[in-house]
């Protein structure tokens, strides 16, 4: 199961109310999510990349410490969740903030 690796670019739901959830596994995915924003979940074990091609808007943003995610431009992710597996900590690549939405004033997004 699971989606193959490299998908094209964008991936983009065509009608609001829509449900991404999406699972990589040792896979390589460049592009970003389009439209969905906040009901896309992307989940990306330790040998997966995410090559993000603009700035998303999505709900939950599952990382493990080895997930590589870089873009070739300075992009935003803003997620309301950040879940790091392991609970370690986590740190984007080249040209990548993750930021967490403010819906519930948190303190120790710091």
């Amino acid at each position: 199961g699971g989606m193959p690796g490299g998908m094209p670019g964008g991936m983009d739901s065509g009608t609001k109310g829509n449900f991404i959830n999406a699972t990589f596994q040792n896979s390589e995915w460049t592009g970003t999510v389009i439209g969905v924003s906040k009901n896309a979940s992307l989940n990306f074990d330790e040998r997966s990349s995410w090559k993000v091609t603009a700035s998303a808007d999505i709900d939950t943003l599952t990382v493990a410490p080895g997930t590589t995610i870089t873009a070739d431009k300075p992009v935003k992710i803003t997620v309301a969740r950040l879940v790091v597996a392991g609970n370690g900590s986590y740190k984007a690549g080249r040209n990548v903030t993750i930021e967490t939405r403010n819906e519930e004033t948190r303190e120790d997004a710091k």
